[in-house]
């Protein structure tokens, strides 16, 4: 396999998978945005290790353990060169300056994931969301912005954060059936919700409180991201803005339903897609490639 094989492959998977995200970031050069294929492609293979499958635990902690070893050697000699993702992935980090641990703390998170406890406190959340999401950002960055700053981390891993905020408010009821709470044991007990209210969909007014304090939190973070976006070279800052303003909109759909969640998943229609990004490219003075409208060719009902 070729290194184009690999990344068509990395494209694939990205696509398959969320045609909103590859959306944002298809303003890029095009080796960028090759690069963001294939980060997207490592999240992606690793968290369907945890979430995808029939396997027992025992069963995905060693294909984990595995995809931990492979990351470790993908780029020597050790791993076989048929690997789309590897041989893609190799070929990122030889052109960027990537920074390794943020891909490891990813494998971290999932593992804490498939051995699942539920978090106590918000500053446990927000350190699930880090490893699962933040990380995301952190990955992105060296592509991002080659002349990064230290403190702009901290922003792209608030984005992350906020982006998996999102997700766990909107995914509350069908993270439940797979026996998964991620909203923290105090705040749930601070606002008298229970699992069985979240079990059962009986909406009160505690929960309505408790989303209310998640979203405001979330909220605050993105605020964060958009704040930062300006830093970051033009086409960079499109794709920033993109995902920040796409993630932010189920958010505020969320909002608007008055925190209704248990029996509808809320997403970003393809209108609204439209919407956001053509407001975005008309903020930026250097036009955009076509690809956004491609891209957006999706079917309404797909969810970000």
């Amino acid at each position: 396999m070729d290194l184009n094989e690999a990344y068509s492959f990395c494209q694939s998977v990205i696509n398959r998978h969320s045609s909103t995200f590859s959306a944002a970031f298809s303003t890029l050069p095009f080796d960028d945005r090759r690069a963001v294929w294939a980060v997207y492609a490592f999240c992606r293979c690793v968290d369907d290790i945890v979430d995808e499958g029939t396997q027992s635990i025992q069963e995905r902690l060693k294909l984990l353990d595995d995809f931990a070893w492979n990351f470790q050697h993908f780029q020597g000699e050790n791993l076989s060169s048929k690997s789309p993702l590897w041989l893609a992935l190799a070929d990122v980090f030889s052109r960027y300056g990537m920074i390794q641990q943020p891909f490891e703390d990813m494998i971290k998170g999932q593992r804490d994931d498939l051995l699942f406890k539920q978090p106590v406190t918000m500053d446990e959340l927000e350190s699930y969301c880090y490893d699962v999401a933040g990380t995301v950002g952190l990955m992105l960055l060296p592509i991002l912005h080659p002349r990064y700053t230290p403190s702009m981390k901290k922003y792209v891993v608030s984005l992350g954060i906020a982006m998996q905020l999102t997700n766990i408010l909107r995914d509350v009821s069908e993270d439940e059936k797979r026996d998964r709470i991620y909203i923290p044991t105090d705040c749930m007990e601070q606002y008298k919700v229970s699992r069985e209210d979240i079990h059962h969909g009986i909406y009160t007014e505690g929960w309505y409180s408790l989303a209310a304090k998640i979203a405001e939190r979330a909220e605050s973070l993105y605020q964060e991201a958009i704040e930062i976006a300006g830093f970051f070279p033009p086409e960079s800052q499109r794709s920033l803005l993109a995902a920040t303003h796409l993630y932010r909109a189920i958010l505020q759909k969320i909002i608007s339903s008055h925190y209704e969640v248990f029996f509808v998943r809320h997403y970003v229609d393809r209108a609204t897609r439209h919407l956001i990004l053509n407001q975005i490219q008309l903020k930026n003075a250097t036009p955009i490639q076509d690809s956004w409208n491609q891209r957006l060719a999706a079917p309404a009902s797909e969810q970000v």
